[in-house]
């Protein structure tokens, strides 16, 4: 969410392609962008080339080459005309940072996972950017093809409304892919997986990213989308556009050049505007998070007063937000705190989401705390800091049903309780009774050894308030402490207390010796 005070315009401006008879900065299609070279070893085949409407990036006057940035479309009609190509190269993050996701490995990506489970992910478009480009949602469930909004709450998290802040998508990315691989083994995101529907748009602004990076090896710090404005300029702030207390508070800039120029009107922008629709579209969601870069903080509305109890925010939402601020924070060492504490901000994502929907909502503002490295830390570090956020992420899907319950107030209040038997001394496989009694019914038990799982079972549709299950695990021989854990549909977890046991060899059949590492029938 930092942003610095000045335009980019006048230095970005030289490198602007102007296409062939329009005036547009840049390519209209989503396909991949290519850095291409062309032989051009004189001042008058370079008059030529820009009176064909191609203006070069650069010019090597010595060597006779010019670079031109353009679309796959436009490569072959280069080709076409008879300039000599010398050099092809797609645009992508400097070496260094790899990697990162262009919009292009981005999609290929999510149709991957889409194909890897099939049953947990689905992956859509709902809307466009200026430059054509489609927004992708993702929707993870364990009957991902089924609408389950009716007893099935939503929980959706977007994702790099500000261009250069890349980090978001590489955490979005994080997020599905934790909990399709996860699911089926990790208890905990199991019931998460089966209990909600998780909606994740993992790059909400493709056009500013896309031109961001669009110079190998040199970012241009750019933050709006690139809408055409009438003084020359380029973009509006995608989170400044919305309609909630929309330009009231001196929280956004009239001015088209400025980082935080909030557009004509609210929702000018069609990124801004599928968002919002894609709210109106899903009444079952519960809860939202935008991620930005950088500070490590997590962030409640309003943006728009410093007040914590102006008019328009119910007391009990705000103890909600708070609250759940400071507990996401507990996860992963960020700084919670009411966003206009930071600036005041007007026409945020947040302030409408809760303002006009009456969502809880929050902004976690990603790694690093600090500039350097500020928006572009280096590839190196996407790993550590995704997973860092791991806690932050299932703790604010868990809120979904009702947020309210970490008041006390409304909601599944209470954990389940959890009894599990085992035979004191046994040999593998062995059979395990778990007792579990919830005022609700659990969705989910498992055994657990330390924080490895030895089983994974789903409870009765609708759960039943006392439930009896068994399973059979396998242990190596000697003594082992498990527990049996239980989830009911709030996220609640209860745990059995441990239970020790002695897994002795099985014996041999009579006439057989044990000769490791293997067994011989024994001879006379």
């Amino acid at each position: 969410m930092k942003f610095l005070f000045f335009s980019l315009t006048i230095v970005t401006s030289a490198f602007l392609l102007l296409l062939p008879g329009t005036s547009s900065p840049l390519p209209t299609q989503a396909d991949t962008l290519y850095s291409v070279t062309l032989y051009a070893p004189d001042s008058a085949t370079r008059t030529a080339l820009v009176n064909q409407g191609w203006l070069p990036d650069s010019i090597d006057v010595d060597r006779g080459t010019v670079t031109l940035r353009v679309s796959a479309p436009e490569l072959n009609l280069l080709r076409h005309s008879g300039w000599r190509v010398l050099h092809v190269r797609p645009l992508d993050f400097p070496p260094v940072d790899a990697a990162y996701h262009t919009y292009t490995e981005m999609i290929a990506e999510l149709h991957d996972l889409a194909r890897a489970y099939p049953h947990l992910i689905h992956v859509e478009t709902y809307g466009k950017s200026v430059e054509k480009r489609d927004l992708y949602v993702v929707k993870i469930s364990d009957n991902v093809q089924v609408d389950e909004s009716k007893h099935e709450p939503g929980a959706i998290i977007f994702a790099n409304i500000h261009a250069r802040e890349h980090l978001t998508l590489e955490q979005a990315l994080w997020a599905i892919r934790h909990f399709a691989q996860n699911y089926g083994t990790d208890p905990a995101v199991t019931n998460l997986v089966n209990q909600r529907e998780i909606w994740i748009m993992p790059n909400t602004n493709p056009d500013g990213t896309e031109y961001d990076i669009h110079k190998t090896g040199v970012y241009y710090w750019w933050r709006k989308n690139r809408r055409p404005n009438a003084d020359g300029s380029y973009g509006v702030d995608l989170n400044r556009n919305w309609g909630y207390r929309w330009k009231c508070c001196n929280g956004s800039s009239g001015q088209p050049s400025s980082e935080i120029y909030r557009g004509p009107a609210p929702f000018s922008e069609p990124e801004t505007a599928a968002i919002r629709d894609f709210f109106y579209n899903h009444p079952s969601i519960r809860v939202s998070m935008s991620l930005h870069t950088y500070s490590e903080l997590i962030l409640w509305p309003y943006g728009y007063t410093e007040r914590p109890d102006p008019p328009d925010m119910n007391p009990v939402d705000y103890a909600v937000m708070k609250k759940a601020s400071y507990a996401m924070a507990a996860t992963n060492g960020y700084r919670p705190m009411q966003s206009s504490h930071l600036y005041i901000t007007d026409g945020t994502s947040d302030d409408w989401i809760y303002g006009e929907l009456g969502i809880p909502c929050w902004t976690a503002e990603l790694y690093p705390a600090e500039n350097p490295p500020g928006f572009y830390p280096p590839a190196s570090v996407i790993a550590e800091q995704t997973e860092r956020n791991r806690g932050m992420i299932e703790y604010f899907v868990a809120l979904a049903d009702e947020p309210r319950k970490i008041l006390g107030l409304a909601g599944d209040l209470i954990p389940p309780t959890v009894a599990l038997h085992l035979a004191p001394e046994s040999t593998s496989p062995i059979t395990a009774t778990i007792t579990v009694t919830d005022n609700v019914g659990a969705t989910l038990v498992a055994i657990v050894e330390g924080e490895h799982p030895l089983a994974v079972l789903y409870s009765d549709e609708p759960p039943a308030p006392t439930k009896t299950h068994t399973a059979t695990i396998s242990l190596p021989p000697g003594t082992h402490t498990v527990h049996a854990i239980a989830y009911d549909a709030a996220q609640h977890k209860g745990m059995s207390p441990p239970v020790e046991i002695r897994v002795v060899e099985t014996p041999l059949p009579s006439g057989w010796t044990n000769h490791l590492p293997y067994m011989n029938k024994n001879t006379p």
